[in-house]
């Protein structure tokens, strides 16, 4: 790897090379060797970062694969929750009621709003569904965005055959 990045135009530094490496050994997607596991060869068909990757794999394996393309997709995308100054409190106030006082999280209240924002797109609900996003402080552009994501990491894992291993096909 190092040889081939060597040779291209602007090569990176070899300190960066080398914490790639790292990172792809740290997920097992590298053996000791430098060969890719089987995890790696899946890793290769995902167009994100390999830990988000790793997620989505796994979800696909565990059986939890809509949630773990959601979390994907909400974390490769900017915070859909806007807060306009005027109403910065209610904004916050509103956010903090996606998920309870006893683990408060912005990638859970993300994905909890996601998922009721979806499910309306997906039963064609529209005009809700941008109330639903007016109302609670969303930004429409990043939520489809999100979806677009969404719907790329399903495909990517239908065209490599990770579907037909983790999921009997479905």
């Amino acid at each position: 790897v190092e040889e081939v990045l060597a040779a291209t135009i602007e090569p990176p530094k070899a300190e960066r090379i080398a914490a790639a490496m790292e990172d792809v050994r740290v997920v097992g997607a590298l053996d000791e060797d430098q060969n890719l596991t089987s995890l790696g060869r899946g890793l290769l068909q995902l167009p994100i970062e390999v830990g988000i990757g790793r997620m989505v794999l796994f979800g696909s394996f565990f059986r939890c694969l809509d949630q773990a393309v959601s979390l994907a997709a909400i974390m490769t995308n900017r915070d859909p929750f806007v807060t306009p100054v005027l109403v910065k409190a209610q904004a916050q106030a509103v956010k903090d009621g996606w998920t309870p006082v006893e683990y408060r999280s912005d990638l859970l209240a993300t994905l909890q709003a996601f998922n009721t924002w979806s499910e309306m797109q997906s039963r064609g609900r529209f005009g809700e569904a941008n109330r639903f996003a007016s109302e609670n402080f969303l930004s429409k552009p990043t939520l489809l965005q999100m979806l677009t994501v969404k719907r790329h990491l399903l495909h990517s894992l239908y065209q490599s055959g990770v579907l037909d291993i983790s999921a009997a096909g479905r």
